[in-house]
């Protein structure tokens, strides 16, 4: 009865895990979860980025589709009533019952049915790689809420001079604590932008960019999101812009004092950033293109010859 106890005994150990076992065990675990991490982490954020681009696409197709309709591009901005153009195409995206809350009229965008549509998240102006889906600046709050924002941008036109002639691509004003305001590209304050005037062609002019990467610091603060509905205001003196931005910087380039109406285009997709160009189609733009190139494309009829592949 002992010995078959005792045989009993052993054979229930033989079938258990000695520590070493089980730390063997656990060290081949915790080496499979470092392998698959990565390629889980990298899966996702090719998921976000085919999320960000389509958003972009589906933006420049509801901008052509208001040229169908009214033959030229929307405003980058109203002066008189200080929204962007984000409003202007909200039709256009199947958003007609929050097109229809707008006030129109002249005056600030803080006047009622303005910034307060800003409450509403429009789903389709946010990069899914962004880590703010909220404006950060404390003068957007409504009623003590943070407002949405917008990770997609109207591209105003390039700051700086021709690679080619040296002269200054065009701005007004020409200068501000936020920056001047480029008038040289084809979405920019009270602008009125034909097909027809594009002359370097829709296919090699940049329209919209991504900016979702975070800036230490642009004009003297780390505030960077605004209200998504904001445009630009009628004064000149040193105005702000936060719907479109001019092309000075360099693609994800984050230097400390940028000038927050030209902000450089960035992204949190490693190499680049996404950009919509005058035809409606939509890629990926790396932040290695020759600045010159950048510069160019950024301009509607600056007949320079370089392009973007």
């Amino acid at each position: 009865m002992q010995g078959d106890m005792l045989m009993g005994n052993l054979s229930m150990r033989r079938h258990g895990f000695t520590l070493v076992e089980l730390l063997v065990v656990i060290a081949i675990i915790g080496v499979l979860v470092g392998l698959l991490l990565p390629a889980v982490q990298q899966a996702r954020e090719a998921a976000r980025r085919t999320q960000c681009l389509n958003n972009m696409k589906q933006i420049g197709t509801a901008l052509h589709n208001y040229i169908s309709n009214h033959q030229v591009l929307p405003p980058g901005s109203v002066a008189a009533n200080e929204l962007g153009w984000t409003v202007m195409i909200l039709p256009l995206m199947d958003r007609e019952s929050l097109y229809s809350k707008f006030n129109f009229r002249s005056g600030s965008y803080r006047l009622a049915g303005k910034a307060e549509n800003g409450l509403v998240r429009v789903g389709t102006f946010l990069c899914p790689s962004s880590s703010e889906d909220r404006g950060l600046h404390d003068h957007d709050l409504i009623g003590g809420q943070r407002v949405y924002t917008t990770n997609y941008y109207g591209v105003a036109g390039p700051i700086g001079s021709h690679p080619v002639t040296g002269s200054a691509y065009p701005s007004s004003p020409t200068s501000g604590v936020h920056g001047a305001l480029a008038t040289g590209g084809v979405l920019y304050r009270d602008s009125s932008v034909r097909p027809t005037n594009i002359k370097d062609g829709l296919s090699h002019t940049l329209m919209l960019g991504e900016i979702s990467r975070e800036n230490p610091d642009i004009a003297g603060n780390s505030i960077r999101y605004r209200n998504w509905v904001r445009g630009a205001p009628s004064t000149n003196t040193d105005p702000w812009f936060a719907g479109c931005k001019g092309v000075e910087l360099p693609i994800n380039s984050v230097p400390a004092d940028t000038d927050f109406n030209n902000m450089a285009f960035t992204s949190n997709h490693e190499g680049g950033a996404h950009f919509v160009f005058g035809d409606a189609s939509g890629r990926f733009v790396s932040q290695s293109v020759d600045f010159n190139v950048y510069l160019g494309s950024a301009s509607r009829d600056g007949t320079e010859t370089g392009r973007i592949d």
